[in-house]
């Protein structure tokens, strides 16, 4: 037992994996409450687990409650040694996120619950007794707490944030963090750029980003689309929006446009038209203020063409042939424009002499 230290937990919402956690336990300060959690997540039958269970608390800028084995509630969670959580209370300070805690006048009944910090609880350091720190997945912890909306009275949240695995890791064990298939791919970066030590420097994120966008066009052109869109995807979640000067937000815009095309390149591939609408309105918002832009020109064309395809398949009929309007105004030999262009006009007419023959027999009934 003296030679774990660690502990990871695989977290979904709404089954849709979000990666993994792994905690460095204070083992040295607080060794029971450890054994306690490592035994938890260590899946040894007949022993209870974490796997599977709920966060069942959210509390914004605040904390993350979950480990409730039994009733996934808050109202359950039996510690399995017997020794008292109030005795291994210490000093270290919880003014900071991304701690491990459990409280410190918690029953033998709930004492298997544990919270991670979002923000700086130092005025409650009485009250919470800090057993370790995420190492790794603090981006998961943020995507949690910013992105699943909860009851406001009492933080539980709308949709399911599940422990889908979780484990204890010798030392020096691999923590499972990178994918291994993603690195024989040559993707050796974390999911999230806020875990990559040298994501700071914005040289890195976009070296990162173009490293990400070319796995992505390699797996495009080989029509693995589920492949290509995670590593555009990726690539985006390096150059996502924080602080930026103006000479920063020029370069990294200009990088995101070109990501969110390839993006929506998948989208319609996929036949998700209402997502390619919504990205290349995007697209088309940016170019606006890019129109220095190398290659402008043709990623507004594409855009465009995307948007009013997908308008079409939608049956927005009035929008496509908006755009194909707009698209062979600019581009008046493009043959596939103009195609699409008749295709909306058809459809178009016939939806309108259909809506005029509905509305003049609204007027030719009596009441």
């Amino acid at each position: 037992m003296q030679h774990i230290d660690r502990v990871f937990f695989d977290v979904s919402v709404k089954d849709k994996p979000l990666g993994r956690m792994v905690v460095k336990l204070f083992t040295d300060k607080c060794p029971n409450i450890c054994k306690n959690l490592i035994t938890l997540c260590a899946n040894t039958v007949p022993e209870p687990s974490y796997k599977n269970t709920k966060v069942f608390r959210i509390i914004k800028k605040m904390m993350i409650q979950a480990g409730d084995y039994e009733f996934n509630t808050g109202e359950g969670g039996k510690q399995l040694f017997d020794f008292d959580v109030a005795t291994e209370y210490h000093s270290h300070p919880c003014d900071t996120s991304y701690l491990m805690c459990i409280e410190k006048e918690c029953s033998r009944k709930n004492s298997s619950q544990f919270l991670f910090t979002t923000s700086n609880l130092s005025y409650m350091k009485e009250k919470f007794i800090v057993v370790g720190e995420i190492v790794k997945g603090k981006s998961i912890l943020n995507r949690i707490e910013r992105g699943v909306p909860t009851v406001d009275s009492t933080g539980q949240p709308t949709m399911d944030v599940v422990f889908t695995d979780c484990g204890a890791l010798q030392e020096g064990e691999d923590d499972g963090v990178l994918d291994k298939s993603c690195v024989e791919e040559g993707d050796i970066y974390p999911q999230y750029p806020t875990d990559e030590e040298e994501s700071e420097s914005l040289q890195k994120k976009l070296e990162i980003a173009e490293k990400l966008k070319n796995l992505g066009n390699n797996f495009f052109k080989q029509n693995d689309l589920k492949k290509a869109l995670e590593k555009y995807e990726k690539a985006f979640r390096y150059l996502a929006p924080g602080l930026r000067d103006d000479s920063e937000r020029k370069l990294l815009e200009e990088k995101e446009i070109i990501l969110l095309g390839n993006i929506a390149a998948v989208k319609i591939k996929q036949e998700e038209h209402a997502a390619v609408i919504e990205l290349c309105c995007k697209i088309l918002q940016l170019v606006e203020y890019h129109t220095d832009m190398e290659g402008i020109h043709v990623i507004e064309t594409k855009a465009k063409f995307r948007r009013g395809v997908s308008y079409f398949n939608r049956g927005d009929w009035l929008n496509s042939y908006v755009d194909f309007s707009d698209l062979i105004e600019k581009n008046p030999s493009n043959k596939e424009i103009e195609s699409w262009l008749l295709k909306a006009k058809v459809e178009l007419e016939r939806y309108e002499k259909k809506e005029k023959q509905t509305y003049s027999k609204l007027f030719q009934d009596v009441e």
